[in-house]
Formats: C-alpha cells, structure tokens, sequence
C-alpha cells in the first residue's frame, strides 16, 4: 500500500490548496 499512499496525500494537499485559495477570493 505504499504507492497509495502518496496519492491520498496529493488529495488532502489539493483539497488544502482549493480551501486555501476560496479564502483568498473571500477576503
């Protein structure tokens, strides 16, 4: 399950990327 892993934390990267920048267009 090591080549998984990576997958699952480019999501989480990508998810915190995307909430990262509605904030910016929030402001």
């Amino acid at each position: 399950n090591v080549s998984n892993k990576p997958a699952a934390t480019q999501k989480v990267v990508v998810r915190f990327i995307k909430l990262f920048l509605l904030g910016l267009l929030l402001q």
